[in-house]
């Protein structure tokens, strides 16, 4: 009971690995999205009722179309294509994966994954600016 043991050693000791990193990304990204999705319907169904107060117009107007407007506004969209592209991109791969099971390989795991996410900030800049 006199030993002073760490409660967790193993945290100490992991080594995260690149895939389960990604994996955690995809999560999250799955969360932003539906955080992203209900927002929109929140705002969609009060937008009549805070639109008609002056305080919540003047407000709307200034953080999307004031002075810091295009920054904001900017900086979200791209934030949110960025997820929808990941989740599209790397839950297409997971798909594959469900599929494919004879010829995956940790190697050929880990030699797809950055290339995948070279695609991903690539397929987000056209995008980006086709839009």
């Amino acid at each position: 009971m006199g030993v002073k043991r760490p409660i967790s050693p193993f945290l100490t000791v992991y080594k995260p690995e690149i895939t389960s990193v990604f994996s955690i990304f995809e999560r999250i990204t799955g969360l932003v999205l539906v955080g992203a999705l209900f927002f929109g319907v929140i705002l969609l169904k009060l937008e009549s009722m805070l639109l008609s107060q002056y305080w919540c117009y003047s407000l709307c107007y200034a953080i999307f179309k004031g002075s810091l407007g295009s920054l904001f506004t900017g900086t979200l969209l791209l934030f949110v294509l960025l997820c929808t592209v990941y989740h599209t991109v790397f839950g297409a791969r997971y798909i594959y994966w469900e599929r494919a099971v004879s010829q995956l390989t940790i190697e050929s795991i880990k030699e797809t994954t950055l290339p995948m996410l070279g695609g991903v900030i690539a397929i987000t800049l056209v995008i980006w600016l086709l839009i």
